[in-house]
């Protein structure tokens, strides 16, 4: 089945790409500036972005639901650093066909994972109570399970309890997946301007994501900083281009109260994601 995506480049450098691409199966919507791509994104209701550097497509990030992919030069540092910024991919030019085929694989992965974190909590509690259900959970484990879930499901206005949200969400980890969580969070954390719920959302995105690409140990710390939380989300998987890792629900999430995300490499394997979120006023 043919892949959908906005192509997003001066129309010289679309007359070198578009061969390599359309033979990958891909439906090519082409565009040179951002008004028109957005236009292109939000009337075909694209996913799926391709954009070289020339055109500046920072601006693409913001679109709803997009994924984003780079192509440039093979510049290992500035891959990395617009990956952390949130791009999906990146693909070293001149294309290759295997390379683009390794892109759509991830790209359909990222979108298979679910790019709503509401529809993410719900599943996941699902299958924490159809797991202890099975397992034969005491009446205890089976109350934790649910209470994680009504944190994680309902919806409340600002301020939000991040020592609430992140414990919610490793719970739910736990009782779902076999990822072992190990938990830090400052005891007298104050509100947080983003809710309990979407702090909690963010979180259990991040962990369900690492669990789905092999991931089996994770630690989230959480500490109060002067205006802001930093909630630290390391799992044991390396960060590379094509992971199939989707930040871009957190990036939305995080967006609307001026929060910020960011990756980086860990020593070893392994990757961490620095979420900071803005305190409530007081």
């Amino acid at each position: 089945m043919s892949v959908e995506a906005l192509l997003f480049c001066t129309p010289s450098e679309a007359t070198l790409l578009r061969p390599t691409l359309e033979a990958q199966d891909l439906r090519l919507y082409e565009a040179a500036d951002f008004a028109a791509a957005r236009e292109l994104v939000l009337r075909h209701r694209l996913r799926l972005a391709l954009a070289t550097l020339t055109c500046k497509p920072r601006k693409l990030e913001a679109l709803p639901q997009l994924d984003l992919v780079l192509l440039g030069q093979d510049q290992p540092q500035l891959a990395r650093r617009r990956l952390r910024d949130g791009a999906a991919d990146w693909l070293s030019l001149p294309l290759r066909a295997s390379a683009v085929q390794r892109m759509l694989s991830f790209h359909r992965r990222r979108m298979d994972s679910g790019q709503s974190t509401e529809l993410l909590s719900a599943s996941t509690l699902v299958d924490a109570l159809n797991r202890a259900i099975k397992s034969q959970a005491s009446e205890q484990e089976l109350r934790q399970v649910i209470r994680a879930g009504r944190v994680l499901t309902r919806d409340e206005l600002s301020p939000g309890n991040g020592i609430a949200a992140v414990q919610a969400a490793v719970t739910l980890t736990q009782a779902a997946t076999d990822l072992r969580v190990n938990v830090q969070t400052d005891p007298a954390m104050r509100p947080l301007r983003l809710g309990t719920a979407k702090t909690a959302r963010a979180v259990l995105h991040l962990l369900i994501s690492a669990e789905k690409q092999g991931a089996t140990l994770a630690n989230v710390s959480a500490i109060e900083l002067r205006d802001s939380v930093q909630i630290d989300v390391y799992s044991d998987i390396p960060l590379g281009p094509g992971n199939a890792l989707s930040t871009a629900p957190v990036h939305r999430i995080l967006g609307a109260v001026g929060g910020q995300l960011d990756l980086a490499s860990t020593t070893g394997a392994g990757l961490q994601i620095q979420l900071s979120i803005p305190k409530a006023e007081t």
